[in-house]
């Protein structure tokens, strides 16, 4: 996941303001199933923690055309795949169309001393079940790991237009910055 990660460097006081805005939600597994964890949460809204975990591979299983027999095996097909899974980039258009939703990657510039985020990228199908906004991280200071360090780390976007300040056309997805609707 890398695509987003040399655009802005956050440092630990930033990441901890985003990680007490009431409108994103934190994966708190540190492995590459991010993505999943924040679809997982977004399309089903598990109520705990070991729901979503068990929705993502779900997900991770459909998406890859994986066995879930015996998942609560250590030696399953899913276990062995997420064990070894290194996350991915590129694969957010095929996930969009294979479950047909739309799927908005936004990034954060710190500017002016605030925090500002912007679309970096979107995934549209025609006719969505559904839109997920996610916040691509630099994890270079969200995890001690070294194992992740080179790679980005996603977050869940709860109300997008509440986080950004930008009122967004269900219709057209034209941002409007302090709309009378707002």
């Amino acid at each position: 996941m890398e695509k987003y990660s040399s655009q802005y460097v956050l440092n630990v006081k930033q990441y901890s303001e985003i990680l007490k805005n009431k409108y994103i939600w934190h994966p708190e597994n540190q492995d590459n199933l991010c993505v999943w964890y924040c679809l997982a949460k977004a399309m089903f809204k598990p109520p705990n923690q070991r729901m979503i975990i068990s929705k993502a591979k779900e997900l991770l299983a459909q998406f890859y055309n994986i066995s879930l027999e015996n998942r609560n095996s250590q030696n399953s097909p899913i276990n062995q795949f997420v064990h070894s899974y290194q996350g991915f980039i590129e694969e957010f258009e095929k996930i969009s169309q294979f479950f047909n939703i739309n799927l908005n990657i936004y990034v954060f510039n710190f500017s002016c001393n605030e925090l500002d985020y912007e679309l970096a990228d979107s995934y549209k199908v025609q006719y969505p079940k559904c839109v997920i906004n996610l916040l691509c991280l630099d994890n270079s200071v969200i995890c001690d790991n070294p194992n992740y360090q080179d790679s980005s780390h996603m977050l869940l976007i709860k109300d997008v237009e509440k986080l950004t300040g930008y009122w967004i056309c269900p219709k057209c997805d034209s941002h409007c910055i302090g709309c009378p609707v707002m």
